[in-house]
């Protein structure tokens, strides 16, 4: 035989899935593994003076066993079809013949079905070797009872372990495929709730910001207001910027509590309600240790000097951080330490519990709340960080220019 390679199924079915393969793209390992094959066939057919077909019938046969291989990884149903329709002229001059090239084409498309044909390939693939391989045990001239049944059993075995190799690899390579499907969702679901989170508390210092533009021009309004009534009679000149500063400013604050009022959603602080200060975080250290967690708190600044969204920024930071702390370090305390440092507002909370504890949401070691506290420190040109200490625990820093 030049193979023990499957016979050709003339249905129209077959002839419907090979066209359905994808377009060739031959491999040059395929090109250089065919091509030693046919070689090896050729000279085979060179030296074979028992086979009662003819020379040319045979060499016919072996070269569509054999050339076919070129396309095992990209079309392996195609490949076994023409095969065996090799396998079916050869049988056509019995007995067959039997050579190396064959069998070695054989077990080469074993291991190609399984490992490259996809669904119904790969099931007719396998019926068509089946198939072939008992069309030639019967076409063989069998010498013994038992030597047929030892050839039958060796090359079952071995096709089997080929094709089994064939499955793993195949199965393999599904699984990677399908643990870098999952690891790319996850990823892009990851990327999309970031971007979630970051705009979300966008919006949040969008209306804390406007919540302070706001009070500021309340301020100004009322200022201006106050001083009219101050001002001499003569100077109408100024009683004329003060009535043109406080209209507008009443007019651009109303204008902001609109703003904030399309911006705000159910749940907000009340626009009227001031927001936090830096003299608001001895209230959340307090709060926290009510809750059952020692906090030392450092606070060496003077507020008066701060503009107010820096204050809020250093206030949300130190509620962010012990807010973590309470829910995951299983920490015994905390610091937080609040202080001028070379014309920089430096904050830093701390702990003594699981380093590990804030990074659970999210891949770059910060949580969904740190997310959103580093675009806030980014707002005004500081620098956020958090990690784990050297000696345990975990800390969240952030240095913001005054």
């Amino acid at each position: 035989m030049t193979g023990f390679v499957p016979m050709a199924d003339p249905t129209h079915q077959y002839i419907s899935a090979m066209e359905a393969e994808p377009a060739l793209t031959i491999s040059p390992l395929d090109v250089v593994i065919a091509g030693s094959i046919t070689l090896l066939g050729i000279l085979t057919v060179a030296t074979a003076d028992t086979y009662e077909g003819g020379k040319a019938r045979l060499a016919v046969a072996m070269l569509l066993q054999t050339v076919p291989l070129v396309w095992r990884r990209v079309a392996p149903l195609r490949a076994t079809a023409l095969s065996a329709i090799g396998v079916a002229i050869e049988v056509a001059g019995v007995p067959a013949y039997g050579d190396i090239a064959g069998l070695l084409g054989y077990l080469i498309l074993a291991y190609s079905i399984q490992r490259w044909a996809v669904g119904r390939d790969r099931t007719l693939g396998t019926a068509i070797l089946a198939v072939g391989f008992v069309v030639h045990l019967t076409a063989q001239p069998h010498d013994s009872v038992v030597q047929t049944i030892s050839n039958v059993m060796s090359v079952a075995l071995v096709t089997a372990a080929i094709g089994g190799l064939g499955h793993i690899v195949r199965t393999r390579s599904d699984r990677v495929i399908d643990l870098e499907s999952d690891a790319r969702e996850r990823e892009a679901g990851f990327a999309e709730e970031r971007a979630a989170v970051v705009a979300e508390e966008r919006r949040r210092i969008a209306r804390e910001l406007h919540d302070i533009v706001g009070h500021a021009l309340a301020a100004i309004a009322l200022s201006a207001a106050g001083a009219e009534p101050r001002v001499p009679s003569d100077a109408d000149d100024v009683r004329q910027a003060l009535l043109l500063i406080r209209s507008t400013s009443a007019d651009a604050s109303a204008e902001v509590r609109r703003l904030v009022g399309l911006l705000r959603t159910e749940g907000d602080i009340d626009g009227t309600t001031p927001q936090p200060t830096l003299a608001s975080v001895a209230d959340l250290t307090r709060r926290a240790t009510e809750a059952g967690l020692p906090v030392h708190l450092r606070l060496d600044v003077d507020g008066t000097a701060v503009p107010a969204g820096v204050q809020l920024a250093a206030y949300r930071l130190v509620q962010e951080g012990l807010t973590n702390v309470l829910k995951h370090a299983g920490s015994t305390s905390a610091e937080v330490r609040v202080e001028e440092v070379g014309g920089r507002i430096e904050v830093e909370v701390l702990n003594d519990g699981d380093p590990q504890a804030p990074t659970a949401s999210s891949g770059d070691g910060l949580g969904h709340g740190l997310i959103g506290l580093r675009e806030r420190v980014a707002l005004y040109g500081g620098t956020l960080s958090a990690g784990p200490r050297p000696e345990g625990g975990y800390v969240v820093m952030a240095s913001i220019p005054l």
